[in-house]
Order: C-alpha cells, then structure tokens, then sequence
C-alpha cells in the first residue's frame, strides 16, 4: 500500500521484484498519490500483477482493497518503503508453509537514522501483552484473514494487532522462520501514534482475550513508557528516545536470541 511516497515504493518494488520465488503475485494499492507515484506504478506495471489507485480511508483500507484483490494462498502486507531483506526471504517463509501450518513468521530490522537495529520476533503465546512480531515478517494463510473479518477500520492505529489476535484466539498454528525477513523504517502510524496504538491494542486484548491483574498492570507500564517517549520527543529530547530505542532492540535481540538457544 502507498500513498505519495514515490522514492518509498520503488525500494519496496525493487526487493519483491528481485525476489527468487517463483510463483509470487504482487499487488499495489495506491491512494490517489499526486507526487508521482502513479507514474512510476505505471512504468512499472511488467513487475506487477494488478494495481488500482484511488482515494481510500486509510492504511488499514487500503490493506483490505488488497485482501480482496488477492488469489494466492498466502498473503503478505507491505506498506511502501518496507523492503523484503534478501532474495530469499519468501522462499524462508514459504519453505515452513506446510498443511498444518497457518501462519509464518519472522525477524525484522528496523531503520534508525539508516542504521539497522533487529526486532526480533517473540512468542505468539504473548500476543495478551501485545504484537509479537511486525505485520511486514507475517505471512498469512489468505482464507484465515478473510475469516477473521481483515482490518477493522474502528481499531486504527492497531488493526493488524486486531486481526493476529483474532486469528490466535480462534487457534491459528504458527511457524517461526528464526531469520529476519524485512527491513522497515520508524515512522508509520505505530510508531507516531505510538500511544493511541498502545490503547486501543488493551482494549483489543480486553476483548479478545479477558484479562488479569498481572496484565492491566503490564499494560499500565507500557502505557507509562510511552507518555515518557512522547513527552522526551516534544521536549526536545529526541537523541535519548532513540538511543533508548535502539537499547531496547539490543535487549529484545539478547533475550530472544537466549531463548532459541534454551
């Protein structure tokens, strides 16, 4: 999906182009850019197998025009500038997609300032808490987001939250690559709307999961941890935020990395 970030959609057109599956169906959806995207989608309509570009209501829109745009078995949603690591990477994922298997997923890296930082993916049992991975490293069975309903527009900014949650609630089988499989910058809607996301993902696992005390006060700190990043930003602060931000990947990588070898 993209909207008015032309140089973004040509790095995310190029990885998937050079991508050494064979048997990939790549679908772009456009909301009504003016800054040239439509150009370069035009121009490049041999590496695309459908298109459309109009105005839409959001990402999360755009994501589910997507959805019912696709015939493949497998679903992937990339927003422009996220970019597939290598050329292999679908191959990964597809290599673990067996019949019992209902969704594949993987690392990540997140772009700091053009550096890397790793996201690594946690465990689908503390989807309570939260994502455990990005939507950009998940490959989904199609058949199982259609029917978990796609993205809610009402739960903007954390609808892919929404539907992970709803497709392990209702018992989705999960395969963990154990590599990273894309590589996205900071700054979408997530990361922004960093605290509203957070708020409207504890009441998304309110409803689809209950909840304890342990979790309401898990939730409350990661609620506190977030006004805090918010407020250094505004204050001026930003080189700490990013530094703590990229000590925390430091940690994630460590523990995750501890617990594969457990």
């Amino acid at each position: 999906v993209v909207r008015n970030d032309r140089q973004g959609f040509e790095r995310t057109l190029a990885s998937v182009a050079e991508q050494d599956h064979p048997d990939l169906e790549y679908l772009v959806v456009d909301g009504a850019s003016t800054d040239g995207t439509l150009d370069l989608i035009r121009a490049r309509a041999g590496l695309i197998s459908a298109w459309v570009s109009e105005p839409d209501h959001g990402v999360y829109d755009a994501m589910n025009k997507g959805l019912r745009m696709a015939r493949g078995e497998w679903i992937l949603f990339l927003n422009a500038g996220d970019c597939l690591l290598d050329s292999g990477a679908v191959s990964a994922a597809m290599a673990l997609a067996g019949a019992e298997v209902d969704a594949v997923f993987g690392d990540a890296l997140y772009l700091l300032e053009g550096a890397p930082h790793p996201m690594p993916a946690g465990r689908p049992e503390d989807l309570p808490m939260g994502p455990f991975c990005c939507h950009q490293s998940l490959f989904m069975r199609r058949q199982l987001v259609e029917r978990a309903g796609g993205f809610r527009l009402d739960e903007w900014p954390a609808a892919d939250y929404g539907l992970i949650a709803r497709a392990h609630a209702a018992g989705c089988r999960w395969r963990g690559v154990g590599r990273p499989l894309v590589a996205y910058a900071l700054g979408g809607i997530s990361d922004v709307h960093a605290r509203r996301g957070r708020l409207k993902a504890w009441a998304i696992s309110r409803e689809v999961f209950g909840t304890t005390w342990a979790r309401q006060a898990r939730w409350a700190y990661l609620l506190f941890r977030d006004l805090v990043r918010g407020g250094s930003r505004k204050a001026g602060l930003a080189p700490m935020v990013r530094w703590y931000q990229a000590r925390l990947a430091r940690r994630r990588s460590a523990r995750t990395e501890a617990g594969r070898r457990g």
